[in-house]
């Protein structure tokens, strides 16, 4: 499996931030009426996440940005989600559209989502996603794991349908830490066994974070641009030799 260690992690990170500084400024569109989706990359994100202690977590956001991935605030335009209002906001320094209200309905399994915008001259472009079938409301893993010993980890819906991977951090005595990615061949056994040798002596806490995602595509008049749908539940646990 491929591994990730904490300097590439970082460098990924900065290159990350540097995109952003490029790109995070406004767009010449913000400061025009935009009729034309064909000037408009679009992509709506959902995501539901369960942390170790059971707290959830849902948040809903839209983009709008520009050829040159310069984000763009509408003028005059309207953005609503399953009929509820959006409005621009920003999020870790990105211009976003995110719900109005705070009691917007959440994230269901097996929902339509619409995204409607209305543009200045008052034609509305809809997009749709459909969520996945099931819930993923819990990652589950002993609270304590014998090093050199295989892990299973489980989930909690058996017939679980939809496409699934789990992260796995692992923390070693020295600070260091390690990072794999797999693809569960088969959700709907609920369960995975990851091998003894991602769990040498050396490791003392894991982290584990489950995600099934789902994406679509937006109006066809837009430029480009997706609709994706995450469910993720976390867990995390101890080492002993």
């Amino acid at each position: 499996m491929p591994k990730r260690n904490a300097a590439f992690l970082l460098e990924l990170l900065f290159f990350a931030l540097a995109f952003l500084w490029l790109t995070g400024c406004d767009s010449v569109l913000s400061d025009v009426v935009v009729e034309d989706p064909g000037l408009l990359r679009v992509n709506l994100s959902m995501e539901r996440a369960v942390a170790t202690d059971g707290t959830l977590t849902e948040a809903l956001q839209v983009t709008v940005q520009d050829k040159n991935h310069q984000y763009v605030r509408l003028q005059d335009a309207r953005l609503t989600v399953n009929g509820h209002k959006l409005v621009h906001d920003t999020l870790f320094f990105i211009p976003t559209y995110r719900p109005a209200a705070e009691d917007w309905g959440g994230i269901a399994a097996g929902t339509p989502y619409e995204l409607h915008i209305t543009l200045a001259d008052g034609e509305t472009y809809t997009s749709t996603i459909t969520t996945q079938q099931r819930l993923l409301t819990q990652a589950l893993a002993p609270a304590t794991h014998r090093a050199n010993t295989d892990l299973t980890l489980q989930w909690q819906a058996a017939d679980f349908q939809d496409p699934l991977r789990a992260d796995v951090t692992t923390r070693h005595t020295d600070g260091s830490s390690d990072t794999y990615r797999f693809d569960l061949p088969d959700p709907t056994r609920g369960s995975f066994v990851i091998s003894k040798v991602y769990f040498p002596a050396t490791v003392r806490s894991v982290d584990v974070t489950l995600s099934s995602s789902k994406e679509a595509g937006v109006h066809e008049e837009f430029r480009s641009g997706r609709l994706k749908s995450t469910f993720r539940a976390h867990t995390s646990f101890t080492v002993s030799p």
